[in-house]
């Protein structure tokens, strides 16, 4: 649990889906719950759903082909690494290759041609993810969604020449601006975000 906490793409998938998982059909969930979803060895009926549902819109015309199969052919089809390249579609997911799949997924589903419409029905406001304050210290406070604030170290210089090329790579391969939240935390995917809690600070960043 203490890994998936420490990965920004989790915060990004939850205020995706607070604005667009009606509109696309996603089940609804808290933070906590998609973090325990993904931690678990078994198979999740929440990441089941998600993936079943995700890959029925992106792959309308497969209506004979698992998830699985539809996950990989996407994920070869686009030249991203496949989780299941040896077609082993019964094999168990890690952690974060159950992250990875998913935050692809979310990705993916805005290529669909509903999308525009769906992006029409949400408030501009909502469309922008912005800081909420900045400290004396200039950390930067941020709020997706759920019950969580996060703080943003900007003086990691060492994670932004890391992980710099890897966040412009994930950028570019997007081009629709309606990657609400995704965008915004892609943005900053290169900097330290720190969870307010109690325990031990965790960065919201994927060690390469």
């Amino acid at each position: 649990m203490k890994d998936v906490q420490g990965w920004w793409e989790v915060p990004s998938i939850c205020y995706y889906c607070s604005l667009l998982g009606n509109a696309f059909g996603l089940p609804d969930f808290t933070i906590e719950r998609l973090e325990e979803a993904l931690s678990t060895e078994e198979e999740d009926v929440l990441l089941t759903e998600m993936f079943t549902t995700l890959t029925q819109a992106i792959l309308p015309e497969a209506v004979d082909k698992s998830w699985r199969e539809k996950v990989a052919y996407l994920f070869s089809d686009r030249g991203k690494s496949n989780p299941f390249e040896k077609s082993e579609f019964d094999k168990t997911l890690t952690c974060w290759e159950k992250l990875d799949v998913l935050y692809n997924l979310c990705e993916m589903r805005m290529e669909c041609a509903d999308v525009n419409g769906i992006i029409k029905t949400i408030e501009k406001w909502q469309l922008k993810t912005l800081p909420i304050g900045e400290d004396s210290n200039e950390m930067l406070y941020w709020y997706f969604c759920g019950t969580r604030i996060y703080r943003q170290d900007r003086s990691v210089e060492h994670l932004e020449r890391k992980s710099a090329r890897r966040s412009v790579k994930r950028q570019k391969s997007t081009s629709s601006p309606a990657l609400i939240g995704m965008n915004g935390l892609k943005k900053y995917a290169y900097e330290t975000l720190l969870k307010l809690t109690d325990t031990p600070r965790s960065n919201l960043i994927k060690e390469e």
